[in-house]
């Protein structure tokens, strides 16, 4: 058993997820569960309002495993298509230093 895991086996799994089970990983990527004030502001696990309750998904608890707390620090991000909104896949976020 390995005892450390980094953020690209991270993506790389999820990808490999994606493409054994599409609608499986969807619906995996898509799930969020409501927490409590304590977790919701927690330093590093991202969690965003949903239907007006505060909810966690599994990229905003892999980003907090990771301690990811903005942008800049790299997260893990899905990537949809721009027409169809279809889940493409995963990768680590970086900034074009161009601005595009």
């Amino acid at each position: 058993m390995k005892s450390t895991v980094t953020k690209d086996e991270a993506v790389s799994l999820l990808n490999e997820m994606l493409q054994i089970d599409y609608e499986g990983t969807v619906n995996f990527i898509g799930a969020r569960v409501q927490v409590n004030d304590i977790l919701a502001n927690h330093p590093t696990i991202q969690c965003g309002i949903h239907d007006g309750v505060v909810k966690m998904g599994p990229l905003g608890f892999l980003n907090g495993l990771f301690k990811v707390v903005d942008m800049g620090s790299n997260p893990i991000i899905a990537v949809f298509d721009d027409k169809t909104r279809e889940l493409q896949g995963f990768k680590i976020f970086e900034e074009d230093p161009h601005g595009k």
